[in-house]
């Protein structure tokens, strides 16, 4: 059987996959079937969406997310978006170094890496080739980078 991404049914514009299925997750977005346990990306369409889930109700429930993915090998969050966006007036001053701390704590505190990257489309893309990559790893024993490299540079393989 191969790489089949399971997203979470919540997910109201989910990212598209081939072999993909939608099952509600206990936490995070997207996982590998059989790799639950040791997979997890969350997603967040924007910056605006991760100050959203500083506060309230939502402060606890996201920090519970980011305490579960602590002890996974892989975890990732994904944000739609760059740091940029910490230039539109909901995210000046205070507020915006709000955002900065947080997402320190993610990093720091959870060991849950931060990806930033521009655009949905390009959010897809890297999660669907880091899973690939997982994926890889696990039933082959190693990432394919070597290939890949070789391919890049043109040397014969």
């Amino acid at each position: 059987m191969g790489l089949v991404i399971i997203g979470d049914t919540r997910e109201k514009i989910a990212w598209q996959f081939p072999n993909m299925v939608r099952k509600k997750l206990e936490f995070g977005d997207y996982t590998i079937r059989g790799m639950e346990s040791c997979v997890r990306v969350e997603r967040k369409g924007s910056l605006r969406e991760l100050a959203a889930n500083m506060v309230g109700r939502a402060r606890a429930r996201y920090a519970s997310i980011y305490r579960s993915m602590a002890g996974m090998r892989w975890k990732a969050l994904v944000v739609e978006s760059d740091l940029t966006e910490l230039g539109h007036p909901m995210l000046q001053g205070e507020r915006g170094e709000a955002v900065l701390r947080y997402l320190t704590r993610i990093n720091t505190e959870y060991g849950v890496p931060v990806h930033f990257l521009r655009s949905p489309a390009l959010a897809c893309r890297w999660t669907r080739a880091w899973f690939e990559m997982i994926w890889s790893l696990r039933t082959t024993g190693h990432t394919g980078l070597r290939a890949v490299g070789r391919q890049m540079v043109g040397a014969p393989s």
